[in-house]
């Protein structure tokens, strides 16, 4: 039914027979899986930063937050989306972002990356980034 829309012919196109070894797979599947963990891990700075408490005034807000959804759990999805503005609002400053976003695999190799991860207080995370 191609020429009943006055369509060109379509041309078929003859692919590359070309098979992949083993072993350029499993160096795709070894880069998929390093970027799947940065950007998790990335990710997860977020709500480390809540439960770790390293700021008071948001990790309070927060616990507020999940003590009123225990009582009024309806009040979930309308207040999703005030987290995310107020995150996005956050992570719009530079001071908050290099608080917040703290990661050894993002963290850089200058005295700024190490008193950022100095400041984690965990020398699991610090010996990774080094």
């Amino acid at each position: 039914e191609w020429y009943a829309f006055c369509f060109p012919r379509p041309h078929a196109e003859a692919f590359p027979s070309r098979t992949l070894s083993l072993e350029e797979l499993c160096s795709d599947l070894a880069e998929i899986r390093r970027m799947g963990a940065h950007c998790l891990g990335t990710a997860a700075c977020l709500p480390r930063y809540f439960a770790t408490w390293q700021s008071p005034g948001l990790s309070c807000l927060a616990l507020a937050w999940w003590s009123c959804l225990c009582v009024w759990p309806m009040w979930l999805m309308p207040t999703s989306l005030l987290w995310v503005v107020l995150l996005l609002a956050l992570l719009r400053e530079r001071r908050w972002q290099e608080r917040m976003l703290v990661h050894e695999s993002t963290a850089p190799l200058n005295a700024l990356g190490f008193h950022a991860m100095a400041a984690l207080g965990s020398t699991a995370r610090l010996a990774a980034w080094l």
